[in-house]
């Protein structure tokens, strides 16, 4: 205080630490959490994986989800074009190869007896797309075929299939003309794999993709339009060992994103 004006100035200003701080030290801790699918709990439907969910949204024609724990009848989930196992399909040969889906997938031996028939009206008449899960691991020189459509008296063919370790689309109206495209990557390395081909009715143009981005190169093409006349339509005819899970069919051009 000063005594000259009786009031009071302050004679310094701060803090003061009267108190040292203690903490103590940090300890582990164990959390659990549990996600709850609330949507589906009350529209009172089971979860869907984001593949299922995506292949559902672009309207397939036919989906061969490859589920199935035994029997000869191969399900076509969104049609009623089932199919039927021949030879010696091994279930459930390791799990689906989609992340959050529980459907297993199929082994096929390098067994040219070993197949699933289809009916031929199975493939579309003019324009389509078809998408596979799979996974190669024998590097050996043969073929592995996706889907293939023959017409055993023409010598017409649509093949979907491996070969050399490369996935490819042949389109043949005869024994003489064809066009085959042929991804850029390998293939035949024990990975998983999306592979997708195209056909265009309009422009006869045709398409490969392996894993949404791979680059297809042209192998030969002939002026020709698509054969239309089968006998036979297979599933997984093979002379190397692989395993696949998922062929998905649409009658129209899907992209590749």
């Amino acid at each position: 205080a000063s005594a000259a004006t009786g009031m009071s100035v302050r004679l310094f200003t701060g803090l003061v630490d009267g108190w040292p701080q203690e903490y103590e030290p940090p300890r582990l801790g164990l959390v659990n959490l549990t996600a709850t699918d609330m949507q589906s709990i009350l529209a009172k439907t089971e979860s869907q994986s984001v593949w299922e969910q995506e292949v559902r949204d672009d309207s397939p024609t036919h989906w061969y989800r490859r589920g199935e724990q035994s029997g000869t009848v191969a399900q076509d989930v969104v049609g009623s074009s089932h199919g039927t196992y021949v030879g010696g399909t091994t279930f459930n040969r390791r799990d689906g190869l989609i992340y959050g889906d529980d459907d297993g997938a199929l082994a096929f031996p390098a067994d040219t007896n070993t197949y699933v028939n289809l009916d031929v009206a199975v493939l579309p008449s003019g324009s389509f797309s078809l998408t596979t899960r799979f996974v190669l691991a024998d590097p050996g020189v043969g073929s592995v075929y996706f889907l293939s459509a023959t017409n055993t008296g023409t010598g017409a063919t649509i093949d979907f299939y491996v070969t050399n370790g490369k996935v490819t689309l042949l389109v043949a109206p005869d024994t003489t003309t064809e066009f085959q495209y042929r991804s850029s990557n390998n293939v035949n390395d024990g990975a998983e794999h999306t592979a997708t081909a195209t056909y265009n009715e309009a422009t006869n143009a045709i398409e490969t993709w392996v894993d949404g981005g791979d680059v297809p190169t042209l192998v030969s093409a002939t002026a020709a339009g698509r054969p239309t006349s089968f006998h036979v339509l297979t599933m997984g005819l093979a002379t190397l060992d692989f395993v696949m899970d998922e062929m998905v069919i649409h009658d129209s051009v899907i992209s590749d994103a």
